[in-house]
């Protein structure tokens, strides 16, 4: 498969757009916030209050109204607190690569979050101006695709090996095998030596959602390897004739997801929430000696009983 490479200026993303003067978000554009997420698939939330800790903290009031079941942020990110308050552990959405491929979070392991949340806390001019989030809705893209296209698409499975950080202490049996409670899983392995769970994880190229029920583009496909560590290997493979066979993505798909990508511009206080099911999100490259401090949060599901 060819590597996906960022071609060109791209436009900004008309995401539906909230704000509030209260601390105290109004339970009416809560419903109108539900309401966009659930039909366009994000949204974005402009805090007018001027503290750090208080915009988190909106935030987080925000994260637990939509989301549940917080899903612990991989262990490779910067992390960071407010001040000296230790309320809150920060996970950077940067880390050490200038830019970022189209990618849905964590989709290459069954712990994929549906809901994905960003705050941006602190950003200079520059990568205000020059370091926009990639946006792209998996459900256009795929719409956007030929009929035979989607009819190898399809088909596809991508198959990871990955290796997880997980907290274990280190013990005389350096590795052993081991069981997760999830399908599509194989060759699992715990290694106490080194803090990881590795295993062969099988995930379908495109797949339905599952509130809507439409076909989506929201993978791994496209990330540059050296920029996820957790992912040992990709291939991708499409059943012929009962047999798998190793294949490439053609090159046409690439296009169209240039085609399809937008931007989205931070400023300090300005919230993102995205359907990790539905949207795929990157990075434009900049200068990493600016300030860019954007935090994120992920969540197993929906919270639908904040609105019942």
């Amino acid at each position: 498969m060819a590597t996906f490479i960022y071609t060109k200026d791209y436009s900004e993303f008309k995401i539906p757009y909230f704000e509030s003067s209260k601390e105290e978000i109004p339970k009416s554009l809560y419903a109108s916030m539900l309401e966009a997420y659930i039909e366009q698939g994000c949204f974005a939330f402009q805090s007018s209050l001027s503290t750090k800790q208080d915009i988190y903290s909106q935030f987080m009031s925000l994260c637990s109204s939509f989301g549940s079941e917080a899903i612990t942020d991989a262990s490779r990110r910067l992390t960071s607190k407010l001040g000296t308050s230790t309320k809150y552990k920060l996970s950077s959405v940067d880390m050490e690569f200038p830019h970022v491929n189209p990618h849905s979070e964590t989709s290459f392991s069954p712990a994929k979050p549906s809901l994905i949340a960003f705050t941006c806390l602190e950003i200079s001019k520059e990568a205000a101006s020059h370091a926009p989030t990639t946006l792209i809705d998996g459900n256009s893209l795929w719409d956007s695709l030929e009929l035979n296209h989607r009819k190898e698409l399809s088909s596809i499975l991508i198959s990871y090996r990955l290796a997880i950080d997980i907290p274990v202490k280190k013990r005389k049996s350096k590795i052993r095998d081991w069981y997760l409670d999830y399908s599509s899983i194989s060759n699992s392995i715990l290694d106490y030596e080194n803090g990881k769970i590795m295993f062969d994880y099988y995930v379908p190229f495109v797949t339905e959602h599952p509130i809507t029920r439409k076909l989506s583009i929201a993978n791994h496909a496209f990330i540059d390897l050296k920029t996820e560590p957790q992912i040992l290997s990709r291939k991708f493979f499409q059943l012929r004739n009962d047999i798998l066979k190793e294949v490439t993505i053609p090159s046409q798909v690439l296009v169209k997801l240039d085609q399809q990508i937008k931007t989205f511009y931070w400023r300090n206080g300005l919230s993102l929430f995205i359907d990790n099911h539905r949207f795929m999100h990157g990075r434009l490259s900049y200068d990493m000696n600016q300030i860019r401090n954007i935090f994120i949060r992920q969540y197993k599901t929906l919270n639908f009983n904040h609105f019942s």
